[in-house]
């Protein structure tokens, strides 16, 4: 297909225009997309949940106290029966044991 050449130039002028108003577009969609995001992040941090956060995390600090409170009554029943288990065992230490006769042996 034969063009003249002013429908060239005509058809270059328009392809060129609709590059530069697409590449125009596509920056305010991109720029528009931004603001959104923006806004809705503003919106998070500034919403009214601070009270429930205050609320959780005071539960938290009471379940960690009470979690720790656990543990050292635990901790301290699990040492007062070592301590009687072993207490046997001190004793049986100061003492000295009949020898069966025999001499330490030396393995090389």
């Amino acid at each position: 297909m034969m063009f003249i050449s002013t429908q060239r130039k005509r058809m270059l002028e328009q392809m060129k225009d609709g590059l530069e108003s697409r590449g125009w577009m596509i920056v305010g969609r991109c720029a528009t997309g931004l603001g959104i995001v923006a806004l809705i992040a503003l919106a998070g941090a500034g919403s009214g949940d601070r009270g429930a956060n205050a609320v959780r995390g005071s539960a938290t600090q009471s379940t960690a106290k009470a979690a720790e409170q656990h543990r050292r009554i635990v901790f301290d029943q699990r040492r007062e029966r070592y301590e009687q288990q072993t207490e046997g065992d001190r004793f049986a230490r100061g003492k000295r044991l009949p020898s069966d006769g025999f001499a330490p042996v030396r393995i090389q």
